[in-house]
């Protein structure tokens, strides 16, 4: 795999790399194709947005108006 400093691949700041020249569009590219899959290593979560910040709040009929 090319070494690449992680400050210039950072995600946050490869565009602004990129425009200044600090950072080869070729260089990235074979970078990038040379990551491992790491697809098997994820974790799903199940988040309810329908629940608000609160969490799993209910309101009680009285609070619903």
């Amino acid at each position: 795999m090319a070494e690449l400093s992680p400050y210039l691949v950072d995600k946050r700041v490869v565009e602004r790399n990129l425009r200044r020249g600090l950072l080869d569009p070729k260089e990235l590219e074979r970078w990038l194709r040379e990551l491992p899959d790491r697809s098997d290593n994820v974790a799903t979560i199940v988040v309810d947005a329908a629940a608000g910040p609160g969490g799993s709040e209910r309101r009680s009929e009285d609070d619903r108006g």
